[in-house]
C-alpha cells in the first residue's frame, strides 16, 4: 500500500532527476528561496504529525481519523471551500492595478516541482488543522463550558508560531494578530460544521496560492510561479499587505458563510413545507 509519506518520496526523486539543478539551495532553508528548501521547511510542520497520533493512542486510545469527523456533508464542504479560496484569490490576482510582479521559476520547472508540493501543503494544512483546531480545540471544548477558550488559546498559539521578527521587523507581531485571526475564522467554521474537513480545504487552498502562485520575496518563494517584490524594511507596504491579507480573510469567511447559508436554505424549506402541510387523507 502506497502511503503518502512514500509517495511524497518518489515525486520529490522524480523532481530531482527531471531538474536537479533546482536542489542546490538546500542551504536557504531559512527562508524557503528554492524548490527544494521550500519543501524542506513545510516537512519540518508535517514531522508533528506521527508525535500527535502517538499521543492519541497513547492518552485518549483513539486512531488520528478520530479528530476528522468525516462525512459526504462534511467532504462536500471541503471540496466547497477549496473551490471558493481559489475563485476568489485568483480573481483577485487577476485585477488590474496590483502590485509589481516578476516570474519568479520558469514554468516547465515549476511543473516539475507541482505533483510534490501539492501533496506537501496537503498534509501540511493537514497539520497544522489537527493539532490547533483538532485536538486543541476539542480537548479545551471539553474542558470548559464557554467556548471562547477553545476558540482563542489555540488559534493565539497558531498565532505565535508565525511570530518572525528577523523577517517582519516592527511588523512581525501584525503577522501573529492576523494569523491568529485566521486561526479564529477556522475555529468558528470547525466548531459550525462539527468537522475539520472545511478548515482543512480552506487552509490548504490558500497556502498553495500563497506558495505555489504569488509569493513574496521576503519567505516561501521558492516554489511560487509568480513574486511580488517587498521589501521588509518598509514598514508601511508591509504593514498595507498584512491589513489587507486579513480583509481578504473575513471576506472570504464572509463569502463562505452566505454559500453554507444559501445551500442549506431549500432544505430548510423543504422541511418546513413538509412539516406545514396538511397531513394526506386517509385511505
Amino acid at each position: 500500500m502506497l502511503t503518502p509519506v512514500g509517495l511524497l518520496v518518489g515525486l520529490v526523486m522524480l523532481a530531482r532527476a527531471a531538474a536537479p539543478d533546482a536542489l542546490g539551495g538546500i542551504a536557504q532553508l531559512g527562508n524557503g528561496a528554492t524548490p527544494l528548501a521550500a519543501l524542506a521547511m513545510l516537512c519540518t510542520i508535517i514531522a508533528s504529525l506521527p508525535v500527535l497520533a502517538v499521543v492519541l493512542r497513547a492518552l485518549h486510545h483513539v486512531p488520528l481519523t478520530w479528530l476528522f469527523a468525516a462525512g459526504p456533508q462534511r467532504w462536500r464542504w471541503f471540496f466547497a471551500a477549496i473551490a471558493l479560496v481559489l475563485a476568489v484569490q485568483l480573481a483577485m490576482l487577476a485585477l488590474p492595478g496590483g502590485q509589481d510582479v516578476q516570474q519568479n521559476i520558469a514554468l516547465p520547472l515549476w511543473l516539475v516541482w507541482l505533483a510534490p508540493a501539492l501533496l506537501v501543503i496537503l498534509l501540511q494544512s493537514a497539520t497544522e488543522e489537527l493539532i490547533f483546531r483538532g485536538y486543541l480545540q476539542r480537548m479545551l471544548r471539553a474542558r470548559f463550558v464557554a467556548l471562547w477558550p477553545a476558540f482563542l488559546i489555540p488559534s493565539l498559539l497558531f498565532g505565535l508560531g508565525h511570530y518572525t521578527p528577523h523577517i517582519y521587523g516592527q511588523n512581525a507581531w501584525l503577522v501573529v494578530a492576523v494569523t491568529a485571526l485566521w486561526g479564529l475564522i477556522l475555529a468558528h467554521l470547525t466548531w459550525q460544521c462539527g468537522s475539520i474537513l472545511p478548515a482543512i480545504g480552506i487552509h490548504f487552498a490558500n497556502n498553495c496560492v500563497a506558495i505555489l502562485l504569488m509569493s513574496s520575496t521576503m519567505q516561501m518563494s521558492g516554489l511560487a510561479l509568480f513574486v511580488a517584490p517587498l521589501d521588509p524594511n518598509d514598514i508601511a507596504a508591509t504593514r498595507a499587505m498584512l491589513l489587507q491579507t486579513g480583509l481578504m480573510q473575513l471576506s472570504l469567511y464572509a463569502l463562505y458563510q452566505l454559500g453554507r447559508a444559501q445551500y442549506r436554505k431549500p432544505a430548510r424549506d423543504r422541511a418546513s413545507t413538509v412539516l406545514h402541510s396538511p397531513p394526506p387523507p386517509s385511505i
